[in-house]
């Protein structure tokens, strides 16, 4: 008999970070990721900043048809004063072109493409636009300029990495603030045009951002950027290819912002959230986005806000979120690691192992984590009994330790138990008694190992390569999560 044991590790820290409104893009392929790694930069001038000279802000007047408005210009950091044209004069939104590109990257055609998507029609409903999908998940947007509709603004973005943004400034005031609520699309964005998925994720995602500005000023980026590309997931526009950003590199603090993976890792996490967080008619991801509170500090707001008990907590969603990510299973625990609508965790979207060991004894690691991040170690050629030893850093620490095991047609996870000073020993015997069908969900405060237990379809078990085995194969795969942890020590021997 074949016995797997994989080890993963979780590692979080709680962190209150400003909110800087960044561009989103898609991908084609796992190519674009290096593009991507190297293109982001600081939104910091499009913030608001009281110490700005307010007397250079432009108040415009959205009943023209011709305007001068402010743009930011990403290559040097400053602002230019450009002339628009209202080409579109809608029900739910003004269309603006730069007079500059009118007939030249952008037409008539373009425009009501353009119109079509935010009012009628997306990918995920032919029948409604991205106005109607984004209020109805995210809330409404302020009226700051009275006339009851989304502005939008088409011109040669000077940066070609950046599809489009928004500015807050726009809505709360300050130097070269435009005075209403704005959207800026560049007129060629991925070098796709604006009638692209491209174009419409974009506009889908910095919607998102406009609506959380007129309820929540200062959210952190995390949170905000993982609202803005759900938004896309709403609307039918994410390729799954960008998830791979993140499935390379899961050793990665979902509270940090620094671009990058950090734009598909903080979206699993609002997708896996609303999926499994939704209580009854109470949307949690609307109240995440009206909670005054930000960060984790916000999400635990938003679980009591939805009906959820104290006892449902940010860690708790956190430790369930990373098992999801790597065994996406519909059936077990009645689907609570599980993505109706994502491959995560399945094929080319599995999770990199962060170590991998197949023969034993194995010496002490010595592992650096980041905070609210995960480790998955992967244990397998088992055949004797197995003992893991784990010795983590108390300082700032809170780790969470989980194995799940596979064995046959059943899936198990166990939770590590630990010290006050984060160490503890999981022993598994080749020859245990049997176990109970099911083992009901644990707690983490418990003193003792606790474990969970159900049948897997085998209709069902190809979902991940960790639950690809045959009936006589036994696999064990362990979880580690940590608030608040630098160090983890973890010793196997058999």
């Amino acid at each position: 008999m074949k016995k797997k044991l994989l080890l993963f590790t979780l590692i979080s820290i709680s962190m209150l970070l400003s909110a800087i409104q960044q561009p989103v893009e898609l991908m084609n392929n796992i190519n674009d990721a290096d593009r991507i790694m190297t293109r982001m930069k600081q939104l910091n001038a499009l913030t608001y900043n009281s110490e700005q000279d307010l007397t250079n802000t432009l108040i415009t007047n959205t009943d023209e048809d011709s305007l001068e408005l402010w743009v930011y210009n990403f290559l040097n950091n400053t602002h230019t004063l450009i002339s628009v044209t209202r080409q579109i004069n809608s029900t739910l939104c003004n269309i603006y072109v730069h007079d500059d590109i009118w007939n030249v990257t952008v037409n008539s055609v373009d425009v009501e493409h353009l119109r079509t998507a935010f009012e009628d029609s997306t990918a995920s409903d032919p029948t409604k636009g991205i106005y109607e999908l984004d209020t109805e998940m995210f809330g409404l947007t302020s009226d700051i300029d009275g006339n009851g509709k989304t502005n939008i603004l088409i011109y040669n973005i000077d940066d070609e990495d950046i599809n489009g943004y928004f500015s807050p400034s726009d809505i709360l005031g300050g130097a070269y603030s435009n005075s209403m609520e704005l959207l800026y699309i560049d007129d060629n964005p991925h070098n796709a045009g604006i009638h692209s998925s491209y174009c419409y994720a974009t506009l889908a995602h910095e919607f998102q951002h406009l609506i959380h500005c007129n309820h929540d000023t200062n959210e952190s980026t995390w949170v905000n950027e993982g609202l803005s590309s759900f938004a896309q997931w709403v609307n039918g526009w994410i390729s799954p290819y960008w998830m791979m950003l993140f499935t390379q590199n899961p050793d990665n603090n979902l509270l940090q912002w620094n671009a990058g993976a950090d734009y598909p890792q903080s979206y699993l996490f609002m997708h896996y959230l609303y999926e499994h967080y939704v209580f009854e008619d109470e949307n949690i991801i609307y109240n995440l986005v009206h909670t005054l509170q930000n960060s984790t500090d916000g999400l635990d707001a938003a679980l009591l806000e939805t009906g959820w008990g104290t006892d449902v907590s940010s860690k708790e969603v956190f430790n369930n979120w990373v098992i999801a990510n790597h065994i996406n299973d519909p059936v077990f625990m009645d689907g609570l690691y599980n993505y109706s609508d994502n491959p995560i965790g399945t094929g080319q979207f599995t999770l990199t192992n962060t170590a991998e060991h197949s023969s034993y004894p194995v010496s002490s690691n010595n592992v650096s984590m980041n905070h609210w991040s995960v480790n998955y170690i992967l244990f397998e050629n088992t055949d004797l009994d197995l003992s893991v030893n784990f010795d983590g850093d108390e300082t700032n620490s809170d780790f969470h330790v989980q194995f799940v095991k596979f064995l046959n047609n059943k899936l198990k996870i166990i939770a590590l138990s630990t010290s006050d000073v984060f160490h503890g020993k999981l022993e598994q015997k080749k020859h245990a008694p049997p176990e109970p069908d099911i083992i009901e969900y644990f707690e983490p405060q418990q003193t003792n190992n606790d474990e969970r237990e159900e049948d897997i379809d085998e209709n069902t078990t190809d979902i991940s390569p960790i639950v690809e085995s045959s009936e006589n194969e036994e696999r064990e795969e362990t979880i580690l999560s940590v608030p608040e942890s630098k160090r983890v020590q973890v010793t196997e021997k058999v």
